[in-house]
């Protein structure tokens, strides 16, 4: 796969909405994105991001990581 290649993925968890999570360089009007809070999946970064936001490396980091953003929890 690419850069910006679409990818989506479907996310359903009992007692949460269904999500459907789509980059966000194919989102048109990056505008009403939200802002981000964490990278995740750091490892398989296409470039080195030097933003101040918390870097996850692999799989159950980052899916922590996801899973708090998710539900509003402590972040790290």
């Amino acid at each position: 796969m690419r850069c910006e290649a679409a990818a989506l993925e479907r996310v359903r968890l009992p007692v949460m909405p269904h999500l459907t999570l789509v980059p966000s360089a194919n989102v048109a009007d990056g505008s009403r994105l939200p802002v981000p809070e964490a990278h995740i999946f750091y490892a398989s970064r296409v470039a080195v991001v030097n933003d101040g936001l918390p870097k996850h490396d692999g799989f159950m980091a980052s899916q922590i990581a996801f899973g708090r953003a998710l539900v509003g929890g402590p972040r790290r």
